[in-house]
């Protein structure tokens, strides 16, 4: 794994962004860069939640008395809860949070923005 599962992974990556670095590829209709950008809005969360929803699950599990976790069960509850538990962070608490921040605290325009005139100067 740690040879040619990371290689792999790299190499994929590395092949997506060429991929993608043609504009022409990414618009809204692009199903592949809209897939992309929606693990974007809530990959943070993702990332932050999967431990938490792994263990929260996992109690669930062994005190169902089921015996030890599939390999795969455990993978689909870990990310499957996480990535659910992540869109609802995000729509409840995060992006509430910041249409406050933004409304308590605008972003400042630079001069280029609100004087066409002196920008080109």
């Amino acid at each position: 794994m740690r040879l040619y599962g990371y290689s792999i992974a790299y190499i994929g990556a590395a092949a997506f962004l060429l991929l993608i670095l043609d504009g022409r590829t990414v618009t809204s209709r692009n199903r592949l860069a809209s897939f992309v950008a929606w693990i974007g809005t809530y990959s943070y969360a993702t990332y932050v939640f999967q431990f938490v929803m792994f263990r929260a699950l996992e109690r669930m599990w062994l005190k169902s008395g089921l015996g030890t976790i599939p390999p795969v069960v455990e993978l689909s509850m870990k990310y499957g809860g996480a990535i659910i538990l992540a869109v609802i962070i995000t729509k409840a608490i995060e992006r509430p949070s910041l249409r406050l921040r933004d409304h308590l605290f605008p972003a400042q325009r630079s001069t280029a923005e609100t004087d066409p005139v002196t920008a080109n100067a």
